[in-house]
């Protein structure tokens, strides 16, 4: 698994690089107006920086509309904004009854910064599973990385053999997975 598998950080990169190359053409233009010749009409060197200005912005605002549309589109799925708590506990009830005779015990901890990166949140969950083979858990983490109100990153996954009572549709394996659920906070979601 990556560090942030969605193209969250990357979008949120790519608007501050493009609102910092705006401020770059700004400077610029301030700069070759400030070191034109002193013979030079100020007038003339103040409309040429307002029309580089111009010419800047109406060249960037393309990719600003459509990076606004792709945080909008995140914003409506959940993942930007307050945490979407209650969603998840519900999706790990669908699974809970999609994965029968899987037993799924879950448990959320508080959310917490995420480390390195000021505008990420993360909730950790310990999911224990009973499952019948393999397979059960790789279908379970597919549709967990699937909802849409987080991005899931998981951090560990121990599968162990459990005795079987031979009886049919037992399971035969238990799991431990800890995973956690990133999401971009409320205070990003009104900027």
């Amino acid at each position: 698994m990556t560090l942030i598998k969605s193209h969250v950080f990357r979008r949120a990169l790519c608007i501050g690089l493009v609102l910092s190359s705006a401020l770059l053409v700004c400077a610029v233009a301030i700069h070759s107006m400030s070191t034109a010749k002193a013979g030079a009409d100020k007038e003339e060197l103040k409309a040429i920086a307002v029309a580089n200005t111009v010419r800047a912005r109406q060249a960037m605002l393309p990719l600003l509309q459509a990076y606004i549309e792709q945080f909008q589109t995140l914003r409506q799925r959940g993942l930007i904004g307050p945490e979407q708590r209650a969603a998840w506990n519900d999706r790990m009830r669908t699974l809970r009854r999609t994965y029968i005779p899987s037993k799924i015990d879950y448990q959320f901890q508080s959310q917490q910064a995420l480390p390195g990166y000021s505008h990420f949140a993360y909730s950790t969950m310990q999911l224990h599973l009973q499952l019948l083979h393999e397979g059960d858990l790789i279908a379970m983490l597919d549709a967990l990385e699937k909802t849409p109100s987080a991005h899931l990153r998981i951090r560990s996954c121990t599968l162990q053999r459990v005795l079987p009572n031979n009886e049919a549709l037992t399971p035969t394996l238990q799991a431990e997975c800890m995973m956690e659920w990133i999401t971009v906070p409320g205070g990003m979601a009104n900027t």
